[in-house]
């Protein structure tokens, strides 16, 4: 009996007696079978199954590893700081200098983001202060895409769209602002799927035989090393096509030894199916309607802005979002405009972002 072997990523397609793997597959040796013989084994590839998509959002937080950073050192991917940190707090990064744009030059507390693509970034200034200016400003146009003023001491979130490639800077004008978050999403949709392997054309069948000298071969045979020619084409496929099949040179069968057990290729673990979490905006009810099936705690932003300008905010903290519907209410005094975007996070001193 033919004895059936193993090889990392690829399943046994069975021994054949022709480089070019024509014909069926030999079950045993010939009877007749006599002297050197050389034998050819099939491989092919395991089908993978479709990846599940992965989030693709880049975020920070202020945590105990930004304590020490200095200016130039990046935040997050785009995002790097203009100033030494000079906070000792794990909630936030600020600098003893108050933030500043002069002739199109920035420095003091402030940071720098240049996108590797186009998106939307959303910066959080922790307890900024009454008649501070907190702004997201593009290099290039001289223009603020957001700002925003409070009245009172309060935490603020600014957000603009930006595009890949240019500069912009984000500070709180006048003050010595503290950052405790910020997340970019790109434009073209936080869910980015892992990418799938492309199939390839079947490559030509090359092999290189292998032999040793057996002059009384009988019927049963074992190989005498595992293959290890690899195919001379990267095997890929997707779960719809035919497994992509490479001939590799076997080595010879020998004649005395027993057969060795069949391996089953192993299968892929199967993937935890994410959490689900949708945030709507009513324009005409005023509300948000936040769809998740777990439990959540955490804070809602609403924001309006007019011709990118952020207008107004409304933020309410320690909200429960149940499994299913729930709908959130702005405070009384939120401007609704025509532009309102609402942001879910995770707390109001650490800002994970939640959606």
């Amino acid at each position: 009996v033919m004895p059936s072997v193993e090889k990392t990523d690829y399943y046994f397609g069975g021994w054949y007696d022709n480089a070019s793997l024509e014909g069926e597959a030999l079950e045993a040796m010939p009877e007749t079978a006599a002297g050197d013989q050389t034998y050819y084994a099939k491989w092919g590839t395991t089908p993978t199954p479709s990846p599940t998509p992965i989030v693709k959002i880049y975020s920070w937080t202020a945590s105990e590893a930004d304590i020490g950073k200095v200016a130039g050192d990046e935040l997050m991917t785009g995002l790097t700081l203009v100033s030494n940190n000079q906070s000792t707090s794990a909630d936030y990064v600020k600098t003893e200098e108050n933030g500043k744009i002069t002739d199109g030059e920035v420095s003091g507390s402030a940071l720098i983001f240049k996108p590797i693509e186009d998106g939307t970034i959303s910066v959080t200034f922790y307890q900024l202060g009454a008649g501070k200016q907190g702004v997201i400003y593009d290099v290039e146009s001289g223009e603020y895409l957001a700002s925003y003023t409070p009245t009172v001491k309060e935490t603020v979130a600014l957000s603009a769209e930006v595009e890949a490639g240019k500069t912009y800077y984000i500070a709180g004008l006048g003050t010595k602002t503290a950052y405790c978050a910020a997340q970019f999403t790109p434009a073209n949709g936080s869910e980015t799927p892992v990418e799938s392997p492309r199939p390839s054309t079947e490559p030509t069948p090359t092999v290189e035989p292998v032999s040793t000298a057996s002059p009384t071969a009988s019927p049963t045979a074992k190989p005498t090393a595992t293959p290890t020619v690899a195919p001379t084409a990267t095997p890929t496929v997707t779960p719809t096509t035919v497994p992509t099949i490479a001939p590799t040179a076997s080595p010879t069968i020998a004649s005395t030894a027993s057969p060795q057990e069949t391996v089953a290729p192993s299968t892929p673990a199967p993937t935890k199916t994410p959490s689900e979490l949708k945030v709507e905006y009513d324009k005409e009810t005023n509300k948000a309607i936040i769809t998740s099936s777990e439990e959540k705690t955490g804070t809602v932003i609403f924001a309006s802005y007019e011709e990118g300008r952020l207008v107004s905010v409304s933020l309410l903290t320690d909200v429960d979002i149940n499994i299913g519907t729930t709908e959130i209410e702005p405070t009384e005094n939120f401007a609704v405009t025509d532009t309102v975007r609402v942001y879910l996070w995770n707390s109001i001193r650490g800002l994970t972002p939640l959606k």
